[in-house]
C-alpha cells in the first residue's frame, strides 16, 4: 500500500495453521514430522500449540486427508496482538 506522499506502509502478515478435526484420521504423521512439538499426538487426539516454532507449511502438507492448512494472515488481530508478535 502506498500512501499520496510515497511512503510506504508496512504489511502485517501471520501464519496460522488450521486444523479441522472433522477430516483428521489420526494417523499421526503431522505429530512424527514436528521438531519442536507444535503437534502431539495424546489418547487418539491431536493437539496443536501454534505458539512453537515449526516448519507449519511442510506439516500441513504430509496432512493426506488436508486435516491441516497453513494460511498467511492479516485479519482478525487487534493492534495489541501484532505488536506482541
Amino acid at each position: 500500500m502506498y500512501f499520496s506522499s510515497g511512503e510506504f506502509a508496512r504489511a502485517f502478515f501471520f501464519a496460522m495453521i488450521n486444523y479441522d478435526e472433522k477430516l483428521c484420521v489420526r494417523c499421526g504423521n503431522c505429530a512424527t514430522e514436528c521438531e519442536n512439538g507444535g503437534v502431539k499426538f495424546i489418547n487418539g487426539e491431536i493437539v496443536i500449540d501454534e505458539n512453537c516454532a515449526e516448519d507449519w507449511a511442510l506439516i500441513a502438507e504430509i496432512c493426506p486427508v488436508g486435516a491441516l492448512n497453513f494460511v498467511m494472515t492479516n485479519e482478525g488481530f487487534t493492534n495489541s496482538q501484532i505488536i506482541r508478535r
